[in-house]
């Protein structure tokens, strides 16, 4: 979204962890897809979709490539939007806002969009169980690192430093519990599809903070730029951030920002012809953010 590119997390299992992460955090994290344009992420998708044996969370490769996309236009989509962070988390930028509301303006001339979002996401308590899942993975992740690159936790960033404390104190019961009912939050939550197809909301909730900036609190800066995403990671939703608004004279933009849609599990396919839609009619790829 910062640095105007389009970027895709699939659903959970739809791109193989394995054969030598099979788990992947416990199932929050997947290996996304950052490119410049449409045709190169959907051939990418195409690609990666093949399961692995042994893959605990798999689907057939039903995506579609480049020139199917072409073959199969989108028509009708029912929208839910919000500008409304999870949970309350934090305040949005009222420039993101004004972003969203264009991108609204936008889509609204050939589908159905409705101010909606679920409902379940206001449930606050599972930021906590999300960020105990990062502080176990974390402690163990920079743990490995640290022993293969013969490093210290002062040699690692200061959000690494705070997960990895935090997770040193997890044990394995809680842990496991906070799994179950991270997974018991997510089908709850997901119930919302199925009454709409897309979730539009921005990508983030802040603009871009300045290089190395992590304040008095790594975690709260991190919550204006993960507000909207955190969530995708939980319920293993596929979505896809699209660049939206770019850097001019008159915005006074320092960085470019993005729209993010999000579908039912295992309906990439909806979203990259939404995103197609959105290219052939607000095309980013010709943009590049200023490198200074």
């Amino acid at each position: 979204s910062l640095n105007g590119v389009l970027g895709l997390k699939s659903s959970r299992g739809r791109v193989s962890s394995g054969p030598y992460n099979i788990g992947n955090w416990d199932g929050i994290a997947t290996s996304g897809i950052l490119t410049r344009d449409m045709k190169n992420l959907s051939n990418t998708l195409k690609v990666l979709s093949d399961p692995f044996v042994g893959d605990p969370f798999s689907q057939p490769n039903n995506i579609f490539d480049y020139q199917e996309l072409q073959e199969n236009p989108i028509k009708t989509a029912k929208i839910g939007f919000t500008s409304k962070p999870p949970g309350d988390l934090c305040g949005i930028d009222p420039t993101i806002k004004m972003m969203l509301l264009d991108a609204v303006d936008l889509l609204s001339k050939d589908f159905e969009l409705t101010e909606s979002y679920p409902h379940k996401f206001d449930d606050g308590s599972i930021r906590e169980h999300f960020l105990n899942i990062i502080a176990a993975n974390a402690f163990k992740s920079a743990g490995e690192l640290m022993t293969i690159s013969e490093s210290s936790i002062e040699d690692l960033d200061p959000e690494v430093q705070y997960f990895y404390e935090a997770g040193s104190h997890i044990t394995a019961g809680s842990h496991i519990n906070t799994v179950n009912e991270t997974y018991n939050w997510a089908n709850d939550a997901k119930a919302w599809w199925n009454d709409f197809d897309i979730l539009l909301t921005p990508t983030t909730a802040s603009v871009t903070p300045d290089l190395g900036d992590y304040g008095n609190d790594p975690v709260t800066v991190a919550d204006g730029l993960t507000a909207f995403s955190y969530i995708q990671n939980i319920t293993g939703l596929p979505s896809i951030s699209i660049p939206f608004w770019f850097p001019t004279s008159e915005n006074k933009l320092a960085t470019p920002m993005g729209i993010m849609l999000t579908a039912a599990p295992y309906k990439e396919n909806l979203l990259l012809q939404m995103a197609d839609y959105i290219e052939n009619h607000r095309p980013w790829s010709q943009h590049y953010p200023d490198a200074n």
